[in-house]
């Protein structure tokens, strides 16, 4: 009889302690040191025989034993957050979700008749679950293979560099009807590491489906094993751990505090999941309608935001408020107050989320129908079971490590768009040009852009000095928002006088503009006729991963389509 368990010492050695009870009676002691996740060879101290009857309360030791193995290994960080094409033929991808990341590196066959699709992917699933996997979409069944071990066997055939076949017995994983046409995926993971170390040397591979009436492709593995995604699949499971795990579970519940979180885990979805933590005011300030009120805290996906809702009956527009921070000075601010579906009146105070998690209290005064008065425990809100959610809100499970596209440039109609390094950073920038009229050859940019950090600007605007400026958008044929938007002058080679205007609360204006069709913009005392910009496709250009990633480059590196 015999036991065993593995300690990670604080040196960083992970070792394996095994005790065996003898004939004797006798307990022997032994150790096998782990590195790179395999079991040594048990290494037995000359001091470990412990007797049958060891006295009670009392420690025993065996004799040392000097580890041998690396102290402190690190394991591999993981990319995160890339996608798209390598070489312009393998497509590649990584993505972190709860259970691990995912990274997948595909390379297509020629077109086949009668095939929609045949694909061959390196997988590295949940960090840990290596495999290689043969994709198809064909109007033909697949011949499984019954035997004792497993079903949905299927035999395949692989002939590497135009050798002698290999044969191999592949898990039919789905087999499912989609629009008329089959989907099947068939894949390999015991022996995956082997099968892809050999064909990372070859230059092709033919993979024939035996007893099935599927095509028989070729698969060019030129440009397969190179990409920026490699090194995820050449250490799948070695994983570094993540750097926060959020909290999935469906939690409902009110603090002590008065304060109330829900979780809310779509599994079929998991850019779905919402947290939420609500508080109402923290005393009584006179108002009829003060205990109604709530101040919401709110992780929608992969955007967070904050509002102040249930307010007493009121018009929808611009009202000036006044705040105060903790026992600070009382400042007006301009707050725009929203009514949904005729009763749920509603505003985003405007405060920067950070600047929020610090402080203690927000008093407010709002002149609706009436001066409407309320004061918030800001340490209470924060002091909830769910908060991590909320402050990770929008940040994967690894850090992104997303490496950026360069020397790119190119047109879509009216869409220009280039991305370049420069200065040890990245530049990429979309932009989206109209004429003013028709009468005038001045034009109009809307620019989507990451400089170091995101952005969406007004370009080329004659405009008399200001720090700021109205702004009146309207999205399709939703009710116009005004918003003030910063001001920056700058001259160009033949004029002077220009201004670039650079908008406010990126997250929530670019989430309204992804799937429009039309932005009218309208910029208060210009002297311009309202100009609409046509967003077909303005979010869909080749450098639109290095906007969407913007801020999570990583340093130093760079790659060409």
């Amino acid at each position: 009889m015999s036991y065993s368990r593995q300690i990670e010492l604080d040196s960083g050695h992970v070792v394996v302690i095994s005790a065996s009870l003898q004939a004797s009676g006798q307990i022997e002691f032994g150790l096998h040191e782990v590195v790179d996740r395999k079991r040594g060879e048990r290494q037995l101290p000359e001091q470990r025989l412990f007797p049958r009857t060891p006295p009670v309360g009392q420690w025993l030791n065996s004799s040392p034993l000097v580890l041998a193995g690396p102290v402190g290994t690190e394991r591999f960080q993981p990319l995160v957050g890339a996608r798209g094409w390598h070489a312009g033929t393998v497509s590649v991808s990584s993505m972190a979700h709860e259970q691990g990341v995912d990274t997948f590196a595909t390379r297509g066959s020629e077109p086949i008749p009668g095939s929609v699709l045949m694909a061959l992917t390196q997988a590295c699933r949940n960090g840990q679950d290596l495999s290689l996997e043969l994709r198809m979409r064909a109007q033909v069944e697949v011949v499984t293979v019954m035997s004792e071990q497993e079903e949905n066997l299927v035999e395949v055939e692989l002939s590497i560099d135009d050798g002698d076949p290999l044969t191999q017995y592949w898990q039919l994983e789905r087999g499912e009807q989609h629009g008329g046409e089959l989907y099947h995926v068939l894949s390999v993971d015991r022996g995956a590491a082997e099968l892809l170390a050999r064909l990372r040397e070859a230059s092709s591979v033919t993979v024939s489906v035996v007893g099935s009436l599927v095509p028989t492709p070729t698969f060019d593995l030129r440009d397969m094993f190179n990409s920026l995604v490699q090194e995820n699949i050449d250490n799948c499971g070695d994983y570094a751990d993540p750097a926060w795990q959020p909290l999935t579970e469906a939690h409902r519940g009110t603090t002590e505090a008065g304060v109330f979180y829900y979780i809310s885990y779509p599994e079929h979805l998991d850019g779905g999941r919402r947290t939420e933590v609500r508080v109402g005011p923290s005393e009584e300030t006179g108002n009829t309608d003060a205990n109604s009120v709530l101040l919401r805290m709110v992780c929608d996906g992969q955007q967070r935001w904050i509002q102040l809702g249930d307010l007493p009956e009121a018009e929808q527009g611009e009202y000036t408020a006044r705040s105060r921070i903790d026992d600070g000075e009382w400042t007006e601010t301009t707050w725009l107050i929203r009514v949904h579906d005729g009763n749920w009146v509603y505003t985003n105070p405007p405060f920067d989320y950070e600047q929020l998690r610090g402080w203690k209290t927000l008093e407010i005064e709002l002149p609706l129908n009436s001066v409407y008065r309320a004061s918030f425990d800001l340490a209470v809100l924060f002091d909830n079971p769910v908060q991590t959610n909320i402050d990770n809100c929008g940040l994967p499970l690894w850090p992104l490590t997303y490496v950026p596209l360069v020397d790119v440039r190119g047109n879509w109609g009216e869409l220009s768009y280039t991305a370049y390094h420069w200065r040890d950073e990245v530049h990429t920038r979309i932009r989206n040009t109209v004429a003013v009229d028709a009468e005038s050859e001045g034009t109009l940019s809307l620019d989507y852009a990451c400089y170091s950090e995101l952005r969406v600007d007004l370009h080329s605007v004659e405009l008399t000095d200001a720090e700021f400026r109205a702004v009146t958008l309207q999205i399709d044929g939703n009710t116009p928002e005004t918003q003030s938007w910063r001001q920056h002058t700058y001259s160009s080679s033949d004029q002077t006088g220009l201004a670039w205007l650079k908008a406010p609360d990126l997250d929530r204006l670019i989430s309204q503009l992804v799937g429009a069709s039309s932005l009218t913009v309208t910029i208060d005392g210009s002297g311009l006729p309202p100009v609409t910009f046509d967003l077909t496709g303005m979010f869909d250009t080749p450098v639109q991963d290095n906007i969407t990633m913007c801020g999570s480059h990583k340093p130093g590196e760079t790659r060409n389509r």
